[in-house]
């Protein structure tokens, strides 16, 4: 991650990279979280992001990340949540059977983690409160 973060701030110095989330389903592709220092400056959290599978191989322009989301714990919810339902999803399937198939434990796994961020985010509603 070293590595594309240089990358992407040397060719995009508004972009503050935070994480890089990986993709849900084999057809989607991780993405990099990132910041946009004006944003911040502009005390907006608004988090953006670029499909990471592209990165360090390819040239990053500016102004390529888009939009993904009002803040980092949005995103983070999303990603959780839709996670879960996926796990939910697959769990329920009758071709869920014998090897790599979904457990009762990893969808309780991402439901206690989902749990995790919805609390983080009203922690954070009500500091913002005080």
């Amino acid at each position: 991650m070293a590595e594309v973060e240089s990358l992407l701030v040397a060719r995009d110095p508004d972009l503050l990279p935070l994480l890089q989330i990986p993709a849900a389903a084999a057809a989607d592709e991780d993405r990099i979280v990132c910041y946009r220092l004006e944003e911040l400056r502009a005390g907006r959290p608004t988090v953006f992001c670029l499909a990471a599978d592209h990165y360090p191989s390819r040239e990053v322009r500016e102004g390529e990340a888009a939009r993904c989301g009002d803040s980092m714990l949005a995103v983070l919810h999303e990603e959780h949540a839709a996670s879960l339902r996926s796990l939910e999803e697959e769990v329920h399937s009758p071709w869920n059977r014998g090897a790599g198939s979904v457990s009762w434990d990893e969808v309780c796994a991402a439901r206690t983690s989902l749990e995790l961020v919805e609390e983080l985010r009203r922690t954070a509603e009500g500091r913002q409160g005080d």
